[in-house]
């Protein structure tokens, strides 16, 4: 009776650090994607600004991977560059004239 019960305690356990490592890892696996993402919308802005300097879409741009449909990004632009005085973020971040602020989201639309 004994050994049973060790027994349904190391499987209860067991069972339970399973769970655990699972859930842990597909949260990492979401993270790192999503950083993917911005990283990828950062580049893109990047792309975007060389491009055409005075580049600044009106409100938040953003799209999705073509490797990966399931990633996307969100990046918000304000194109000081060619300013005199400086302008400020949504969250009133001074930008400096001849400076251009990006801030890219990622998202990761998949479940693990």
């Amino acid at each position: 009776m004994l050994v049973l019960a060790v027994i349904v305690m190391i499987t209860a356990i067991t069972t339970s650090r399973v769970q655990y490592t699972l859930s842990n890892t597909a949260q990492r696996e979401r993270k790192l994607r999503g950083n993917y993402a911005a990283n990828a919308g950062i580049q893109r802005a990047m792309v975007e600004l060389t491009a055409n300097p005075d580049w600044e879409p009106v409100g938040t741009w953003g799209g999705v991977l073509s490797a990966n449909s399931s990633l996307g990004f969100e990046v918000e632009v304000v194109n000081n560059r060619t300013g005199s005085t400086p302008r400020f973020t949504p969250e009133g971040l001074s930008v400096p004239p001849k400076r251009v602020w990006l801030r890219s989201k990622g998202r990761s639309m998949a479940r693990f």
